[in-house]
């Protein structure tokens, strides 16, 4: 079994170790393990869509070209492969030559999310079942529409299923923590490996082998490494199982057919990202960042209040000078959609304790707001978090007046924890709205020049920066 997984650049990564991945070197590194090893499989792990620039121009849709041309045999889902939607993680599956699956993600009616919550492979007359497990799903903008089952529930389900069809080997491809894998490797000894996601983006290849030789298997980020499995049967049938770390890297000879594919989109991007629509200026850091992103929500849907989580503004700092589609891209790879709903200001209240609770610095849910102003204190006890909450022109909101209020879908429908406007009424809804980098990018075109503003509109007591 030839695994990798987390596919975000198609170019090489670079890290303080040196470079990774690149489209064109895994291409080589499968068609050698391949020449090697014929009775093998290609897997791919999944978060394949969003989080970076890349992803948030070609939503994914360059990496399953490529993989249809490198010859994967099963996929399974990431979070970020819903990053931009339900329909467009349809529009990959159905571009894809090889099968998606899926075990545990559910539609809103209860029906699978795909047609494989299992998957049968036959490989020198042994029969390969896989299972599908994805964690994360609250963290993308299909939070509504695609509905997270239990891990341990769903996996014992879908391995009944493969044993009453008479599998040989049970394999679970998983976007779920080392600490969840082992705990259902434990309950389910049937399941003979898993196949996880890395443990952090710049994390080396991790290998855990259980004490009766099972494997719990995680390559690199950006497919660094790709991690050969490899599985003896005996005359008894009985199993052994091996692996190798097989590193992508400035080692490996670009495959040439996937090099002009990888050349292709790169100078794609090239065009389309360095075309200056504004200039700045000051560098433009986080905290300035997300205000211009939640001002740009507020005047997109000529809103009172205007609200972006600290996890959506993505990227670097965008530096003095000029300001281009590339730097907005960046920092808004999401394609969240802006909506416009009705809050009251008990609402606003609680759903910016939500936010707060759920990150310890200026990140996750954590909220920047534009035309208004806030204090969190998380010391403080349940329900008291929220101070000082004003209008701009300093008039306190009062909690039982209505505002509207300029938010991503993601956040209306529950991302980080916040439950607070899931009942709210919808004046925009994420059908009507817009992209919200095309709300940036339409806010910033029409400002011409812009002002980072320095002055703070909130303040995490404790940890101010």
């Amino acid at each position: 079994m030839l695994y990798f997984q987390d596919a975000h650049e198609i170019t090489p990564v670079t890290r303080a170790d040196g470079e990774r991945g690149s489209i064109s070197r895994l291409s080589t590194v499968i068609n050698q393990q391949q020449t090697l090893y014929p009775n093998s499989s290609v897997i791919f792990g999944g978060d394949l869509a969003g989080g970076t620039l890349f992803g948030g121009l070609y939503r994914g849709e360059p990496f399953v070209e490529a993989f249809n041309q490198i010859g994967v045999d099963v996929a399974s889902f990431g979070q970020h492969d819903f990053d931009f939607g339900a329909a467009q993680t349809l529009k990959l599956m159905n571009d894809s030559n090889f099968p998606w699956v899926s075990s545990n993600l559910v539609n809103v009616d209860e029906t699978p999310f795909t047609r494989n919550e299992t998957y049968i492979q036959e490989l020198n007359g042994q029969r390969i079942g896989y299972i599908g497990l994805t964690g994360g799903m609250s963290n993308t903008s299909a939070f509504s529409e695609v509905i997270e089952k239990d891990d341990l529930v769903s996996a014992k389900a879908a391995v009944e299923k493969l044993q009453s069809q008479n599998v040989d080997t049970i394999v679970a491809i998983t976007q779920i923590s080392l600490k969840a894998n082992i705990e259902i490797l434990n309950e389910i000894p049937e399941i003979d490996i898993a196949l996880r996601e890395e443990n952090s983006s710049a994390a080396e290849s991790d290998i855990t082998v259980l004490d009766d030789g099972r494997l719990i298997v995680s390559p690199e980020g950006d497919y660094g490494s790709v991690v050969r499995v490899d599985i003896t049967f005996n005359s008894n049938g009985e199993k052994t199982f091996n692996y190798e770390v097989i590193q992508v890297d400035e080692n490996v000879v670009s495959d040439p057919a996937l090099k002009e594919l990888e050349d292709s989109y790169v100078q794609d991007m090239e065009a389309k990202l360095d075309i200056k629509i504004s200039s700045s200026t000051n560098e433009i850091q986080h905290r300035p960042k997300g205000y211009l992103i939640a001002d740009s929500f507020r005047d997109w849907a000529k809103a009172d209040l205007g609200w972006v989580n600290g996890g959506g503004a993505r990227g670097s700092n965008i530096p003095a000078g000029d300001i281009t589609l590339r730097n907005l891209y960046a920092i808004q790879p999401f394609a969240n959609r802006v909506m416009l709903i009705e809050v009251t200001g008990e609402q606003l209240m609680l759903g910016l304790e939500q936010a707060g609770n759920s990150s310890d610095s200026y990140s996750g849910g954590y909220a920047f707001p534009s035309g208004f102003t806030y204090k969190y204190d998380p010391n403080a006890s349940e329900g008291n978090k929220i101070i000082d909450l004003k209008l701009a022109d300093g008039t306190s909101i009062n909690p039982n007046q209505t505002y509207s209020l300029a938010i991503t879908n993601y956040v209306v429908n529950g991302g980080n924890n916040v439950t607070a406007f899931r009942d709210a009424k919808v004046l925009i809804s994420s059908d009507e709205g817009t992209q919200d980098v095309n709300a940036l990018i339409d806010y910033v075109t029409k400002k011409e020049t812009i002002i980072p503003e320095t002055e703070l509109r909130e303040h995490y007591i404790g940890k101010d920066i």
